[in-house]
């Protein structure tokens, strides 16, 4: 997802609706991040088959600036995991 511009020190919250398509409870166990500017909030509970989620990326803009083109790694009990969440958008000064 792309966040646009930003000014420097504004934090971003960009969200990232899902289904759980499988037959199967959905647990998400964890998420890798690039730095620690960004922090992500998973559904701790299991997503039962066929209902929605919503994981939430917040960006700290406050040590960065310019371009910034960041990966989240999504790990859970999906066997395509780990899952990538891509976001980008540029911090002005």
């Amino acid at each position: 997802k792309n966040f646009g511009f930003v000014k420097k020190g504004e934090q971003v919250k960009i969200l990232y609706p899902f289904t759980n398509t499988g037959n199967q409870p959905l647990i998400i166990s964890d998420a890798k991040v690039e730095c620690s500017c960004t922090k992500v909030i998973f559904p701790k509970e299991p997503v039962q088959a066929g209902k929605y989620g919503t994981i939430e990326v917040l960006f700290d803009t406050t040590p960065t600036y310019d371009r910034q083109d960041r990966m989240v790694e999504v790990i859970s009990n999906d066997p395509k995991s780990p899952h990538k969440l891509r976001y980008k958008g540029v911090v002005l000064k």
